[in-house]
């Protein structure tokens, strides 16, 4: 069938449709956000109303639409979070955490959401215009022809509903009529409303329909494609890009590694030294040193998990005659006539709330002296955080302690808490952290490879002078470097000859990826050298761990020449589209200054 024709059948309902489309508000929303004076932004951002505001009114966001998306879907938010399954050993110890990453992962989903939503119509890549001069309209009736192939979700709900079925089978052209006749709106709502009558009732009382939702992430879904295309139209990957990765995955290299061992070497290190490093990486986020405003929190804490009411009511009033104390001669002075509680502890709590942690992760140690969770002793809901930022320093008050853990140990105590003191934004305190430690065994690390280098090299002219007195016969016989380093006295007590036939990404996984690799052992670098070192010998010295540099001697190289790139050219394209997008999407992200209201809101 002609477009045009198409067109004119269709075109009475899908007008209607594209005017519905605005005005649908369930299910997965609506894609493009009215403007409205109405709308919060990052300097007037009301917690009460908005849970997220931006300079870009439509990237704001409605805390009863934020509960919402997670209300409508909340096992698809706790399956994202906790990709294991709920029974898995990574699962949260605490359904009230788990709860928590569910509701992070809502905030990645409709933040993403909204800024894709904002470009897909900043570029009018699907147009809202419902007259017949649409430029779009062709390609929406398009995708809604399509859209049974594009998305087996829909196919699978008209299946269950018993739409376009011939002999228990779907049948395309069936639903394709049903489009160009105009009547596959009524047919999906009529039927929907008669197998899910509860279901339609709530989409309906949201002012939608079910092919409202349903049409609306056609057009999303239609207008991110054509997003992504133009993000990733312009990558591409060079023969000699591809050829690299591939050989680094797939190539055989044969090469032996001379390891210089560390182990001996002896270094000091200033604590001057060690202050210099630690302004220059202070301020990098893989280091974790700046903080920001936190508070000092005491509590004392009474047990009741499996006890009687009328013991429940016994230390309910101990707990309240504590807090009287406290309030009246001062916390301390309080723990000291009253030691009826089962804990007493003080943590430092952040306001947080990222994909990350949610300011319940604080350390605190256990009877046996080892750093637990906080919410291990204290339950993961954020009321202990709500009380500690949303009142005066000095404040005291009894809390409820609820925790309904997973392992079946769930509790239900009681606590008294006492904001101490609050601790200005800054850094980690350098000497009690730890990070003083971490980045002496950093600078000690480098000084070592300083002086190996050294040591190595004045070792390898010993080699080069050993090698200067052989004949040709000798070499022929039998491997000079081998032969010498079992023959020599200071070659054999520090370096160690070793082979490797395979991979270079399986060569570089064979060492222990440890916090100083990482930090000071640049992999790619590694990756590049090994990728283009002729054959023989090569005296350039490299870290490969932490405790040995090393130089190659490549025996055998793969003949780039040999692989296909085809299927693999497809995978790495694939990767890098991916890639391009995410990235475009955290840059998107960053411009739009999203004021972030989840610690006043979520608790």
């Amino acid at each position: 069938m002609k477009m045009s024709t198409l067109r004119d059948q269709s075109a009475p309902v899908l007008y209607g449709l594209v005017i519905l489309f605005v005005l649908a508000m369930g299910g997965f929303g609506t894609i493009f956000s009215s403007t409205s004076s109405d709308k919060g932004n990052s300097e007037n951002c009301d917690p009460e109303r908005f849970i997220a505001c931006s300079d870009n009114e439509n990237i704001s966001i409605t805390v009863e639409e934020y509960f919402r998306r997670y209300n409508n879907n909340p096992d698809f938010f706790h399956s994202r979070a906790n990709p294991f399954g709920p029974d898995s050993p990574y699962s949260a110890t605490d359904k009230q955490l788990d709860t928590l990453n569910a509701l992070n992962q809502v905030w990645s989903s409709l933040i993403n959401e909204k800024v894709n939503n904002k470009f897909v119509a900043d570029l009018e890549l699907v147009s809202d215009d419902p007259s017949e001069n649409s430029p779009h309209l062709d390609e929406i009736i398009a995708f809604i022809k399509n859209y049974p192939n594009f998305n087996p979700t829909y196919k699978q709900e008209l299946e269950i509903l018993g739409l376009f079925m011939v002999d228990s089978t779907f049948n395309q052209t069936l639903y394709e009529a049903s489009v160009d006749n105009g009547i596959l709106y009524n047919k999906l709502n009529d039927a929907f409303a008669l197998t899910f009558p509860q279901q339609d009732l709530q989409i309906r009382n949201q002012g939608s329909t079910r092919w409202n939702n349903w049409f609306s992430t056609m057009k999303r879904q239609l207008g991110n494609i054509k997003l992504n295309y133009i993000i990733n139209s312009t990558q591409s990957l060079s023969e000699m890009e591809l050829k690299d990765q591939l050989m680094l995955e797939q190539g055989i290299f044969d090469f032996d590694y001379l390891t210089y061992s560390l182990a001996n070497i002896e270094v000091d290190v200033t604590d001057e030294e060690i202050m210099e490093y630690y302004n220059t990486v202070k301020d990098e986020d893989s280091y974790g040193l700046k903080k920001d405003i936190r508070r000092v929190v005491q509590f004392v804490k009474w047990d009741m998990t499996g006890l009687e009411d009328a013991q429940k009511d016994s230390i309910k009033k101990l707990a309240k005659e504590f807090r009287k104390s406290a309030r009246r001669n001062g916390f301390d002075t309080a723990v000291e006539k009253n030691n009826t509680f089962s804990l007493i502890k003080e943590v430092t709590l952040s306001n947080e709330f990222s994909l990350s942690g949610s300011g319940l992760g604080t350390q605190t140690k256990s009877s046996d002296g080892s750093n637990v969770p906080f919410y291990n002793i204290i339950g993961a809901g954020r009321k202990i955080i709500e009380f500690a930022f949303t009142n005066d320093i000095g404040e005291i008050k009894l809390i409820n302690i609820n925790s309904d853990r997973k392992n079946n140990k769930s509790f239900n105590d009681i606590g008294v808490f006492h904001i101490k003191e609050e601790l200005a934004e800054g850094y980690v305190d350098f000497e009690g952290s730890g990070i003083k430690d971490k980045l002496t065994k950093e600078l000690m690390y480098s000084k070592k490879c300083d002086v190996a280098k050294k040591e190595f090299t004045a070792m390898l002219n010993q080699y080069s002078e050993f090698l200067a007195d052989l004949t040709d016969e000798d070499i022929e016989s039998f491997d000079p470097l081998s032969y010498w380093i079992e023959n020599d006295e200071e070659a054999s007590k520090n370096i160690l000859i070793r082979n490797h036939k395979g991979s270079i990404n399986d060569f570089l996984l064979s060492f222990i990826a440890t916090d100083l690799r990482n930090t000071l052992v640049a992999i790619s670098e590694l990756k590049g050298f090994l990728l283009t070192i002729e054959e023989g010998l090569n005296l350039t010295m490299n870290p490969i761990d932490n405790e040995n540099i090393s130089i190659f001697r490549v025996n055998e190289k793969p003949d780039a020449s040999t692989l296909d790139l085809s299927l693999y050219k497809k995978n790495e394209l694939e990767r890098l589209n991916n890639t391009q997008s995410s990235l475009f999407l955290e840059d998107q992200k960053e411009t739009a200054n999203i004021k972030d209201n989840r610690t006043q809101v979520i608790y």
